[in-house]
């Protein structure tokens, strides 16, 4: 099973992927991730779909644009505004 760990590096070095679960951090589909159904029967009821998708990516790479706010400093960025509003809210109602 690929975890979402893996998947980002596979990405990162601009490999399509499939996956069994949904990725939070594509929300609408990507040509470059095949997402199944996390079912045990995944692989088998979707054969066709996962052969289609090998075909169509064959030498194709993840463009670095699309999965730019994978990373950590973005990630990290993104995180510390959070934590800022969450302390900004706090501050006013403290008040």
């Amino acid at each position: 099973m690929i975890f979402p760990a893996s998947t980002r590096e596979y990405l990162a070095y601009g490999i399509p992927t499939i996956i069994g679960y949904d990725e939070t951090d594509f929300p609408s589909p990507k040509e470059f991730l095949l997402e199944l159904p996390c079912t045990p029967e995944n692989v088998r009821e979707h054969a066709q779909d996962i052969e289609q998708f090998v075909q169509t990516m064959r030498g194709k790479r993840v463009p670095r644009t699309s999965i730019a706010h994978l990373d950590v400093r973005v990630k990290e960025g993104d995180r510390l505004a959070f934590f800022e509003e969450v302390v900004a809210g706090y501050r006013s109602r403290s008040k």
